[in-house]
């Protein structure tokens, strides 16, 4: 098996949820446009690089999102030329990557084990509505709630991550924070797809790593490429959904 490239990062997941976000800021570009489909396919690849299932299927939720999102008309510019072309290109890209992916696409231990460390974070979250401090939840979850899964350092999933370290009240600011700015999806589809295609990644993998963002004297020992990168992904995060909640209020004003 090809090794798997990070560009960067200490994890190839963290890399294919960069990417991901990127991915929809490339379509439907305006003038130009050869230079967005050059950056879609460079993107990809990269994306196949990284061997990330989870990755890819971020891209498809976010490529069947922006199908559906065009069809309701939602401030979408008229349809490609290759629009009916479009079925036949999923397959081949579909078909390319069973091929590439191989051994990865089985159900190991890493796929298996989730729900029960993402539940583990539940209870602890259930335990010490108030947090359990950062950086902890790892350790506690499994000194005392997963036997015979090897030791792990987060919940695996950024915001049940964030939820069982900081607790409730910063749980509570962080999912409205979300819901909010999801609500902007159809007011500019590529912002909304790519804050979305973010949060599906936090909602399978730590694409957050927040031991890590606010370790700002040892980077969590994964260096300082990593640290950087992982916070302009938190920073893109933030700036997406504060885009997104400032369009639905000046809308929300500006009725049309």
């Amino acid at each position: 098996m090809i090794e798997r490239l990070s560009f960067g990062f200490q994890n190839p997941n963290h890399t294919a949820a960069m990417l991901c976000a990127w991915l929809p800021l490339c379509w439907q570009w305006g003038r130009c446009g050869w230079i967005g489909k050059i950056l879609v396919g460079v993107l990809f690849v990269m994306l196949l690089l990284t061997q990330s299932r989870t990755g890819l299927l971020v891209a498809g939720a976010e490529a069947v999102a922006w199908w559906w999102i065009s069809r309701l008309g939602a401030a979408v510019s008229s349809s490609p030329p290759y629009r009916h072309w479009m079925p036949w290109i999923a397959l081949a890209l579909a078909g390319m990557i069973l091929w590439w992916m191989g051994p990865r696409l089985a159900l190991d231990g890493s796929i298996l084990n989730r729900p029960k460390i993402w539940l583990a974070g539940l209870q602890l979250f259930a335990a010490n509505p108030s947090g359990v401090g950062l950086g902890n939840s790892g350790t506690l979850a499994s000194a005392f709630l997963l036997d015979r899964i090897p030791e792990v350092r987060t919940m695996l999933r950024a915001h049940i991550t964030l939820l069982a370290e900081f607790g409730g009240i910063v749980g509570w600011a962080w999912l409205a924070f979300i819901g909010l700015a999801l609500c902007g999806v159809r007011v500019s589809p590529r912002v909304g797809t790519a804050f979305a295609g973010l949060v599906l990644s936090g909602c399978s993998s730590t694409v957050f790593d927040w031991p890590v963002l606010f370790d700002f004297a040892e980077q969590g020992g994964l260096g300082m490429m990593n640290w950087a990168l992982s916070g302009m992904m938190l920073l893109m995060f933030v700036v997406l959904g504060v885009w997104l909640i400032a369009e639905v209020m000046r809308r929300g004003r500006n009725p049309r």
